[in-house]
């Protein structure tokens, strides 16, 4: 004979007296209700008996104050794990703005060193010619309608200093983007 079939029959042997185990196990109760209660009254009686002589509670209050104990301890380590989880997340993100502002105070101290020196007319007066103008090369390459405003706001000696150190067409942006009464004294000044 093959192994196949070997198994296959001992397959058909087994199962359904499994299968009858199982439902005989779970319709027993059903079956012999009286034969049933007497089996649960004598193992109730014994687990009693047994917590008696050890010196503890009935079995189902010794379950209850169990039960009642095991959540009280449950619901206080559940509120000291999330304090202490909620601590060190406080910890954590105050480390980390810690970090934060320690790095923007020397982000802020790095930028006051190599802050440009205020220009003055006294620093004006001191730079040649060429510096200037590569200085104010920007500011006259911008288009009238935005120079005009940054004009307006430039003293008279700012604006002939301005005026000298610019080409032949820039002086003549320069001229266009300020209004007439600014450009007359202006031009007052350059012609005294």
């Amino acid at each position: 004979m093959n192994k196949s079939v070997i198994i296959k029959i001992a397959g058909l042997i087994t199962v359904p007296l499994l299968v009858m185990i199982v439902a005989m196990y779970f319709l027993y109760p059903y079956i012999n209700k009286e034969d049933y209660q007497e089996l649960v009254q004598a193992q109730e009686e014994k687990l009693d008996a047994e917590f008696e002589a050890l010196g503890l509670p009935a079995q189902e209050d010794s379950v209850i104050a169990i039960l009642s104990d095991t959540a009280q301890v449950m619901d206080s380590v559940a509120v000291d794990t999330l304090v202490t989880d909620e601590l060190k997340l406080a910890l954590d993100e105050n480390t980390h703005l810690t970090k934060v502002v320690d790095s923007l105070v020397a982000e802020i101290k790095l930028l006051k060193a190599n802050q440009p020196k205020e220009i003055t007319n006294e620093n004006i007066q001191e730079l040649s010619k060429e510096e200037f103008a590569q200085r104010v090369k920007s500011l006259l390459n911008l288009e009238e309608d935005d120079l005009a405003p940054i004009l307006e706001r430039m003293t008279n000696e700012q604006l002939v200093r301005l005026y000298n150190g610019g080409g032949t067409i820039q002086r003549e942006k320069i001229l266009r983007s300020l209004n007439s009464d600014k450009a007359a004294k202006l031009m007052t000044e350059i012609m005294l």
